[in-house]
């Protein structure tokens, strides 16, 4: 797990500065009208990604299994959901009055069609653990991307050439995993139980309907403020969102990838399962939640930076939704871990509560009007209540002793007390941001010592747990 871990933490800082510099383009070029229409293929991008992303393949990583018979069984059932979701996808975007666009369309729907056919090989790896592999397509298809982009963004018009863009990583991405796949993996097949239905296709199924759900409720202000304001507004919101969630999108990938099949192997074995639960959430906690306060406080600066102009207009929008993202990035981590030990339908009827919810919501909110800020802080309260109902339920799940419970509680709140405050003082006093940063990764790593210097030696050897 630890050297899959060093891997994707690889892959996860080249892809950041890659993806930091796109998104810095694409702010500085596109208008907020465009950026509208941007978000609204990124909609249709992660829609896929949460439908077909493992999708059917899900199980085979889960029961840690797979077979010829077994993998075309899954392709088949992917495929008809696939068809199913491109026409839904295409008429959407044809019959739209501010979405009629019939190159977007195919682009999206192309996107959608690559996440589906090449997903297989993808979790494959996955599967036999080929995670350096992965990590150096991962570089490439992002590189390939910014290679693209930066060619052509002058020639043609900048909206699709950002589109083909993520439509030319994942092409890339899922052939050579599946030209690495063909080399390495062949001949290792496992051979899978002969109860298709009952161990694949079901827990398949409903992980992907409780990603499906996830996605459609995680989008509910998306579509409301598409609905209220317009692509004009809509663009700046989803700048503003894209610049928060940055972090979220690259480091809970790597904690969920590198979690997952160790979590699954270990199911059977409570107490390895706890530790690992328990070493790696803590783990999480003391990174991501400096790096997120850190952003907070160096907001406008940042923003000025990548955007100008445009910085001013969105730096509101940002703060509120880092916190949103810090939340959301704690509950994601939390449904990789009741996932993981085969609690997917606990998940499924949870999804399809918050859907619910938030859908009614959202026609409170279209028929009453409500202000932008209003909703912000809502949504932070929302988001918060949820996360920690999810906590109570893995507690439940999970047998650890109220001892080592409120111990790891006590080191986590002193951690983050002390960092969190040496972060604002240094705001203060440093006004040269290069300075600041290096004055604050100085006082992670002194303050972990100092408090946590079991943590401290995982985290100097790239580790997640031990």
């Amino acid at each position: 797990m630890n050297s899959t871990f060093r891997w994707q933490l690889l892959a996860t800082m080249v892809i950041a500065i890659i993806q930091i510099i796109t998104l810095v383009l694409l702010g500085r070029i596109l208008g907020f009208k465009d950026l509208g229409s941007f978000a609204i293929l990124q909609v249709t991008f992660r829609f896929a990604l949460a439908a077909f992303e493992p999708g059917m393949f899900f199980s085979i990583v889960q029961q840690h299994e797979s077979s010829p018979k077994l993998i075309q069984k899954l392709t088949t059932t992917q495929f008809k959901l696939t068809i199913l979701s491109i026409l839904i996808l295409g008429s959407i975007f044809l019959y739209s009055q501010e979405l009629n666009a019939w190159h977007l369309a195919v682009i999206a729907c192309l996107i959608l069609l690559t996440i589906s056919v090449g997903s297989k090989y993808n979790n494959l790896l996955i599967l036999f653990e080929k995670q350096k592999e992965i990590s150096i397509i991962q570089i490439f298809s992002y590189s390939i991307e910014l290679v693209f982009i930066l060619i052509t963004i002058f020639k043609y018009n900048p909206l699709y050439i950002f589109s083909i863009g993520i439509l030319i990583r994942q092409f890339v991405y899922y052939l050579l995993c599946h030209l690495v796949h063909l080399k390495f993996t062949k001949m290792e097949m496992v051979i899978a139980e002969t109860k298709y239905k009952t161990n694949h296709i079901t827990p398949s199924l409903q992980n992907m309907a409780s990603q499906i759900l996830s996605f459609i409720q995680g989008q509910y202000d998306t579509l409301l403020i598409f609905l209220l304001f317009g692509l004009p507004i809509l663009g700046p919101y989803n700048l503003a969102s894209e610049f928060s969630f940055l972090i979220f999108s690259k480091i809970n990938p790597v904690f969920s990838k590198a979690i997952f099949p160790s979590l699954s192997k270990a199911k059977k074995h409570l107490v390895q399962v706890d530790e690992i639960i328990l070493s790696s959430l803590v783990s999480y906690l003391y990174f991501i939640i400096p790096i997120y306060f850190f952003i907070w406080v160096h907001a406008e600066y940042i923003l000025n930076l990548a955007y100008q102009s445009k910085g001013k207009d969105i730096l509101v929008f940002v703060r509120y939704f880092l916190i949103i993202a810090l939340i959301k990035a704690i509950n994601n981590i939390l449904t990789t871990y009741l996932l993981s030990i085969g609690a997917s339908r606990w998940v499924l009827y949870w999804n399809v509560t918050l859907l619910g919810l938030n859908y009614l919501l959202c026609a409170i909110f279209f028929y009453s009007s409500i202000d932008i800020i209003t909703f912000f802080k809502f949504s932070i309260f929302y988001a918060l209540i949820f996360t920690l109902i999810g906590i109570t339920y893995l507690l439940r799940k999970i047998e650890w002793t109220k001892a080592s419970l409120l111990d790891t509680l006590y080191q986590i709140v002193s951690f983050l007390l002390i960092i969190n405050l040496i972060i604002y003082i240094n705001s203060l006093v440093f006004s040269d941001f290069i300075i600041n940063s290096i004055m604050v990764v100085a006082s992670f790593f002194i303050v972990l010592f100092l408090t946590n210097r079991n943590k401290f030696t995982q985290l100097i050897n790239f580790k997640i747990s031990e």
